[in-house]
């Protein structure tokens, strides 16, 4: 049996290497006969033959406070998974290249409305394959903007659509990575039909390795070089690269894939090929960091890598209601173990030092999404009871304790249970609550129906957080005070 150093739960067979102080589970309000499940789990995976190993840290308000290994690095060697093992990004490779783009931006070196083929002429008189069959020239030219946001029309490739079966004619399918070369990828890509107007839809696709050519091209250095002069070295992340040096083969984890026989996993040779999709790597004490302190702390990491760079992460961008010019600025709520990961700040583009609309007392909260797995015949999620309340009531609470005066309530299917419940919840009046309706056959989506609260929003800034996420009211003043200094303001 694995033994546990004394207080976190961290295998007694790691190195006392760690990017972030141990604490005690209880100590950050989280149960170590709850967490020793883990371990448990993870090692059943790896005893059953469905995985080859599993790694699994968490950390709780700045505090590791559990580690555990299952499995080994390599299953022919043997060799251990640890926190320096060196793994493949894959698609985290997608925010890394979008932070060196918009490093170049703040230098000045493009601009996020500019058209792509200013420096890439193979997207000049884009077409767009229409799902009759008919192509037609494109509305608009593809942004730099539109590459970030997966907005632009392009496609993996991957499908069976008209588009995809084009682009696997043109020999940039799903496999194209493995063997051209980015610049020749790109200028195929750029030939291709779209598949929607750019900016009028959204589709993950190649959108990013077309950033990254982008990038090669405005500053003159290939992509390698320029993620390690931008990111990696001032970053002090050691472990970096496009290609796993030889001598630290070693730490790198082989890749498997799932073989025929049920229960057990097959070996993929490691690939040393630059540029190759799932060829970036980093090891997970780097990870371990970035997702604890969602890229606050500062000082010396061990690193990452970028592959290819394939697009921006899966909804991190998209088409947003809220942008334009006057619009007023939203923040949205993520939340993690009560640590702040994320937080997205657009801010009005006429005026990006305005102070005058700071306060961001106002939230709106969306229940109109469609019926999910958790959502009852009878009850939907938002209303199960936790602790003796609906969901929805503990998240209103919250946003109220921490500053929020007035709730835009989005309500959609069973809008009208949800309006009820709440009435008969006993909310502090001080909490003025308003609803926007619209109706139990809406479907058109979250983003559509944060839309339809612009009405009751009007000019005020405004905080976006999902009705069924529970988290601690300190991280409203937090995120309010984020908008406040991304302003320029005192609040």
């Amino acid at each position: 049996r694995r033994r546990h150093l004394q207080g976190p739960l961290i295998d007694a067979d790691l190195d006392g290497t760690w990017p972030l102080p141990l604490a005690q589970p209880e100590a950050v309000g989280l149960s170590t006969q709850r967490l020793s499940e883990i371990s448990r789990w993870s090692d059943g995976w790896v005893g059953s033959g469905k995985l080859p190993g599993l790694f699994t840290a968490i950390a709780r308000r700045g505090k590791l406070v559990y580690a555990h290994s299952s499995g080994s690095a390599d299953v022919a060697s043997g060799s251990p998974l640890t926190q320096h093992t060196l793994v493949r990004l894959y698609s985290l490779t997608k925010p890394l290249v979008s932070v060196c783009a918009m490093v170049l931006y703040e230098k000045g070196l493009f601009q996020l409305d500019e058209p792509v083929s200013h420096h890439l002429p193979s997207f000049a008189n884009a077409r767009v394959l229409l799902a009759s069959g008919e192509i037609v020239p494109a509305e608009r030219e593809v942004t730099v903007h539109h590459l970030l946001t997966h907005t632009a029309g392009l496609t993996y490739g991957d499908s069976d659509t008209a588009v995809d079966e084009a682009y696997k004619a043109a020999g940039c399918g799903w496999d194209a990575p493995y063997h051209l070369s980015l610049s020749d990828f790109v200028d195929r890509i750029g030939r291709l039909p779209l598949a929607f107007h750019p900016g009028e839809s959204w589709r993950y696709s190649y959108a990013t390795d077309v950033l990254g050519r982008l990038l090669e091209v405005i500053s003159g250095l290939p992509l390698d070089r320029l993620m390690d002069e931008t990111l990696f070295s001032p970053l002090g992340m050691a472990d970096s690269g496009f290609v796993v040096p030889p001598e630290k083969l070693p730490r790198f984890a082989a890749i498997y894939e799932a073989s025929e026989a049920p229960g057990r996993v097959g070996a993929v040779a490691r690939q040393r090929r630059r540029f190759e999709r799932g060829g970036s790597f980093a090891t997970l004490l780097w990870s371990l960091r970035r997702s604890a302190n969602a890229g606050s702390e500062q000082g010396s990491d061990r690193g990452s890598c970028s592959d290819r760079g394939r697009g921006s992460d899966r909804g991190s961008g998209g088409v947003s209601p809220m942008e334009g010019k006057g619009a007023p600025r939203a923040l949205r709520l993520f939340r993690e173990s009560d640590d702040l990961t994320d937080v997205l700040v657009g801010l009005p583009r006429e005026s990006r030092a305005s102070t005058s609309r700071t306060s961001a007392r106002v939230a709106v909260v969306s229940c109109a999404a469609r019926p999910g797995p958790f959502d009852s015949a009878l009850e939907p999620k938002v209303l199960q009871p936790l602790a003796g309340q609906p969901v929805l009531a503990h998240v209103l609470r919250q946003l109220h304790d921490g500053g929020v005066n007035k709730v835009v309530l989005v309500l959609g299917a069973r809008g009208a249970l949800i309006r009820s419940t709440l009435a008969e919840m006993g909310l502090s009046p001080q909490l003025e609550i308003r609803f926007v309706d619209l109706g139990a056959t809406f479907a058109n989506g979250f983003a559509a129906s944060l839309l339809a609260a612009r009405s009751e929003v009007g000019e005020a800034d405004f905080l976006i957080c999902t009705p069924d996420h529970l988290f601690d009211c300190s991280l409203v003043p937090r995120m309010r005070r984020a908008l406040i200094d991304a302003a320029g303001g005192d609040g």
